[in-house]
């Protein structure tokens, strides 16, 4: 059992949890057992291309730091996909200037969903941080824990 899933255990003695997670912790709260649960600018492909994994390596070494630069997206690439298989539980916010796999992928959900919401101009780096998306994410905790359950 992965620290996630401990931390939502210890959470679920007081009640209903929420994961929300930004980036690779958007995908894991996804795929959490949480009972609901917020992806900001979750990477939901196994992959990025060779352009963005490079400029991702340069840019972004300082914030993980690992062994190896590809490390992180080995470690993505052996996270199982997810799929949303229950739109009452989960919801993706991601801006529409952020990672291009994010951008395709999480537009591609948003065609057919409901629970997919893009900022537009943010950033990969900034989308968790704005004001549309606290507000977002203050909505939907108002639905899921005063709605019917």
């Amino acid at each position: 059992m992965g620290m996630v899933e401990l931390a939502i255990l210890h959470a679920r003695k007081s009640g209903r949890v929420v994961a929300i997670g930004h980036s690779l912790g958007g995908r894991l709260s996804l795929m959490s057992s949480a009972d609901f649960a917020m992806g900001i600018s979750p990477p939901l492909d196994g992959s990025y291309g060779a352009r963005t994994e490079e400029l991702l390596k340069k840019l972004r070494g300082y914030r993980v730091v690992t062994d190896s630069p590809g490390k992180v997206f080995d470690l993505l690439a052996k996270i199982p996909d997810w799929e949303d298989n229950d739109e009452s539980r989960s919801m993706i916010i991601y801006g529409s200037r952020d990672v291009p796999e994010i951008v395709e992928s999480c537009d591609r959900l948003r065609a057919t969903k409901d629970n997919v919401l893009r900022i537009e101009g943010a950033l990969h780096s900034d989308t968790y941080l704005m004001e549309m998306t606290f507000k977002v994410i203050d909505g939907q905790l108002a639905k899921w824990f005063n709605g019917p359950h």
